[in-house]
């Protein structure tokens, strides 16, 4: 049987074009046919920098053929990359924290090929569902999983949120499903009326002057300059976690005077991602809140564009 598909390509800067191959089958990997696909910040970078190496990575996906422990007809989730095997994070256990990661082929495409040594690290089945569409971002939340049981989690807490992109929305939905009180802070309007729109129960902040004293921050903004100002704002003995790379380095002084703990949190395990898909399937996150919809590849710029707009949270191409 011959298969056809589609998949978008950067041309150049903020153009993408459509090649149409012939999908082989191999034995020696697995075939799979894509579902939902979501369209990250990275991927956004990546359009205006005419970048492809990262061009497309969120996804689910129906299986083609019986391949191993997998059947047809099976859904899944892919991930983009796993350990090496062979660096020191690898054999310490934390493949998470692999220096030299093989990354899959994967990219804004009807089909995806996974080689068969990096099936069982990188495809997860996921439970029958009314919607897979909620599972695209798993990726996504599967690492704020990880950042959350990075910290240390007492009843009472304030925690603030630097940021208010979609990660950090993430971060808000699971410690407020934890009971936590929780404040997301950034000043881009837009974005916070936007969320205010869809998820009408969050608090952002938009202001310094709004600012209380909180026990935890997490930063998902990687901006070292906005940091050295909310950092005031965590109490004395708190803790600080960083979820994204700074700009700059960080002076540690006031986190050395208040013995503030600084966490860091990188990529994700197994088993935060098996905790990832009960809180999906539990309903616990609103996914399909933070979603737009699309019905076509075609529509793939058309979502950039309505992200780098602060129009939608985040969009998710259906190719059913």
């Amino acid at each position: 049987m011959i298969i056809m598909g589609t998949t978008a390509i950067l041309k150049d800067k903020e153009q993408i074009e459509f090649n149409h191959t012939q999908v082989l089958q191999d034995d020696n990997k697995m075939l799979i046919k894509t579902k939902f696909l979501g369209v990250c910040t990275s991927d956004i970078k990546n359009y205006l920098a005419n970048n492809s190496h990262y061009f497309g990575h969120e996804m689910v996906g129906e299986v083609v053929y019986d391949f191993e422990k997998f059947k047809r007809g099976d859904y899944v989730n892919i991930f983009h990359k796993h350990g090496c095997m062979d660096c020191i994070g690898c054999n310490s256990g934390f493949l998470h924290l692999c220096q030299s990661p093989h990354l899959m082929p994967m990219s804004f495409a009807e089909y995806v090929s996974i080689p068969k040594k990096s099936v069982e690290y990188c495809v997860y089945k996921l439970p029958k569902s009314d919607n897979y569409g909620d599972y695209v971002f798993l990726d996504s939340l599967s690492c704020v999983v990880r950042g959350v049981n990075r910290l240390n989690l007492t009843s009472g807490k304030k925690v603030l949120i630097n940021g208010t992109g979609f990660l950090a929305i993430l971060y808000a939905s699971i410690l407020m499903a934890k009971n936590f009180t929780v404040h997301l802070f950034g000043g881009n309007q837009k974005k916070a009326e936007l969320i205010n729109k869809k998820l009408p129960n969050y608090i952002v902040k938009t202001s310094i002057s709004e600012l209380d004293k909180y026990d935890i921050q997490i930063d998902t903004t990687g901006n070292a300059e906005l940091l050295s100002e909310l950092v005031n704002f965590i109490v004395p003995q708190g803790q600080l976690l960083c979820f994204s790379s700074f700009n700059h380095p960080l002076s540690l002084g006031y986190f050395r005077n208040n013995e503030i703990t600084l966490l860091f949190s990188k990529h994700t395990t197994r088993s935060d991602v098996t905790e990832a898909i009960d809180l999906i399937s539990s309903k616990t996150i609103p996914m399909k809140e933070m979603f737009t919809f699309y019905r076509h590849l075609d529509d793939l710029e058309n979502s950039i564009k309505s992200t780098i707009e602060n129009k939608i949270i985040r969009g998710v191409i259906c190719l059913d």
